[in-house]
């Protein structure tokens, strides 16, 4: 298992890339235009942005987010990892104490194929949740991706009590130092069985682990605020990313491979769409989780009542 660990964290650490770690911040946010068509398209947009888990509604964090990024220097990991903090508070999503188990791992590698199967040859124990929850050949699957695909994104939710962490370890930044605390780094979360009830069982689609593994060499040309803006909308809501026909930071790859100018932050959607997710009941039905976030949605662009961009 050491030996195993240890090759990842070989793998993970590229911390000579060469971009900068942030962009400045601009002093105020562009205004947004509101027009019937965008009113008519929430809807619709909010069924196709995001994907339902495997029981089919829109996860969200209900334990507290602990997110470690891994690979980078160490400076660059912790406003990577802070960034998602935050996003995260911002939305209305738990927020950890600084020392915490991680329950988001993201690793920024020039190989992240090979990252990809050294963990999934190791998922029952890396990858695993609660023995309710165990890990699926279609996330799996998911996760694997394409070859040469710039992000592979493996999240692991389940539909019951919320779960809280274990005893708190603390969060390290360097690649090795997580990797030394391999059990604690991927130790299966706390089920906690105190808000269950017979007459009214408390549930939730609620993530338990999410995973990304980054090319490091598809961030290059990318500023701090874009490649963090990304890693918060897609650690904190399961969202198809890419060719989405609106202004997001998900199509961030998928824009710039099309020589289209990514977008420089999270947009104006992705901060209504968090804002919707983390504010909406989702112990109902998708499609009245939905109809519920695009009403949200659609108050926020109209009174332009949206989560600010966080710490950039």
């Amino acid at each position: 298992m050491r030996r195993a660990l240890s090759i990842l964290s070989a793998m993970a650490c590229v911390c000579g890339a060469a971009f900068p770690a942030r962009a400045a911040a601009p002093t105020a946010l562009p205004g947004v235009t509101v027009t019937a068509p965008l009113l008519k398209k929430i809807p619709e947009t909010v069924q196709t942005f995001g994907a339902p888990a495997t029981r089919g509604r829109l996860a969200r964090w209900r334990t507290e987010v602990c997110p470690i990024v891994l690979g980078m220097s160490s400076e660059r990991d912790a406003y990577f990892a802070q960034r998602i903090r935050d996003v995260a508070k911002l939305a209305g999503a738990p927020s950890a104490p600084s020392r915490c188990v991680p329950d988001i791992v993201v690793f920024i590698t020039t190989d992240p194929d090979a990252m990809v199967r050294r963990l999934t040859e190791r998922a029952k124990v890396l990858l695993n949740g609660p023995s309710r929850w165990p890990v699926q050949n279609s996330q799996l699957v998911r996760f694997a991706g394409g070859k040469g695909d710039p992000v592979h994104l493996f999240y692991l939710s389940g539909d019951g009590p919320v779960l809280t962490g274990g005893d708190q370890t603390p969060a390290v930044s360097n690649a090795s130092a997580a990797f030394a605390l391999s059990n604690d780094l991927f130790g299966p979360p706390v089920y906690d069985q105190g808000h269950a009830s017979r007459l009214t069982p408390w549930v939730d689609e609620a993530f338990l682990r999410v995973v990304l593994v980054v090319d490091a060499r598809q961030l290059l040309g990318l500023d701090g605020v874009q490649i963090s803006a990304y890693l918060s909308l897609t650690t904190l809501a399961d969202v198809n990313v890419g060719d989405q026909d609106f202004p997001t930071i998900a199509n961030l790859f998928s824009d710039r491979a099309h020589g289209r100018p990514p977008a420089a932050d999270l947009t104006f959607w992705d901060r209504a769409y968090l804002g919707a997710l983390y504010k909406t009941q989702s112990q109902t039905s998708l499609s009245m989780q939905q109809s519920a976030m695009a009403d949200r949605i659609a108050h926020a662009v109209q009174s332009q009542t949206i989560l600010p961009a966080a710490g950039r």
